[in-house]
């Protein structure tokens, strides 16, 4: 039950009435309070689908809709063992389409999406990654961490993602930046600077981007890693845990944004900022209209 009644409930033209109905088929029921929120109990935190306008000042020169957020709210005792802001900054390692970030005493894991003017996505697009937000963000860093904790066994199993999926995004990033792409994966250059192409050249200013399916999460098994690795490098974790939360807000609150489905968290190179998502075999045969080229970073 919608908690309105049986009609369709559309906020900003986004069908809610159609997600709740959706996830309540795969088991995951919700009702939606004061016709814009779609509230999913768990047992260890409530999920809430929130669409609302844009922001009067989102600075996009595209008309946007609405903004859609998912957000899962962690019970105290939950949010209490997470530690401070160092240990978000470990954990969001295991981001699955959501960030763990603190509002005051509170911890939730959070998900966005803009949803622009005439693109026509949701039913292709939209609504099967915000679907899959409210699915897995929490419970894939939550299992994560569990798991890793507990000493328990990892999930396995290979990605439905291989080499013709990395060779339809290096045709679109090849005559962006440095790009080359196999049945291994796909790995990308971006210059940060004029003239940065790539580090091999000597290069110091360029953002590794990376899609590796070689890489099971811990929780949800097999799928499709993506990393995007930034050059600058922290002293300190104190300093690099600051400058990931700053990101991860920003991303939540900036109307006009790439779509946020991962965190900020401590890249490979130690000390250095990287945006982290992992897709679930499930998402695999989702495809969007010309609104795709919005969801690269």
């Amino acid at each position: 039950m919608t908690g309105e009644g049986s009609k369709s409930i559309t906020p900003l033209g986004i069908p809610l009435s159609d997600l709740q109905a959706s996830l309540g088929r795969l088991g995951r029921p919700g009702e939606i309070r004061g016709g814009d929120t779609l509230v999913l109990p768990s047992t260890n935190y409530v999920t809430e689908v929130r669409v609302r306008p844009a922001d009067a000042n989102h600075g996009s020169p595209d008309p946007i809709q609405a903004r859609v957020t998912v957000a899962s709210r962690l019970e105290t005792s939950i949010a209490e063992a997470l530690g401070g802001q160092q240990g978000l900054t470990r954990f969001n390692s295991f981001a699955a389409l959501g960030c763990l970030k603190s509002e005051g005493s509170e911890i939730v894991i959070e998900s966005a999406l803009t949803v622009f003017e005439g693109e026509g996505a949701w039913e292709s697009l939209q609504r099967p990654l915000i679907g899959a937000a409210a699915l897995y963000g929490a419970d894939a860093i939550l299992g994560a961490i569990r798991r890793t904790a507990a000493n328990e066994p990892m999930e396995r199993g290979e990605s439905a993602w291989g080499g013709p999926d990395f060779k339809v995004v290096e045709s679109v990033l090849s005559g962006m930046c440095v790009c080359n792409a196999d049945t291994a994966g796909l790995t990308a250059e971006f210059g940060l600077v004029e003239g940065a192409t790539a580090a091999g050249m000597g290069d110091h200013d360029t953002a590794l981007y990376q899609q590796i399916p070689d890489q099971p999460h811990p929780h949800l098994g097999g799928g499709l890693l993506c990393k995007l690795e930034m050059p600058h490098r922290y002293a300190d974790i104190q300093s690099l845990a600051s400058v990931c939360a700053r990101l991860n807000a920003l991303e939540m609150s900036t109307m006009d944004q790439p779509p946020h489905f991962g965190a900020w968290c401590e890249g490979r190179l130690g000390g250095n900022p990287a945006y982290v998502t992992f897709l679930p075999n499930r998402l695999h045969d989702v495809t969007g209209s010309r609104s795709t080229r919005r969801f690269g970073r």
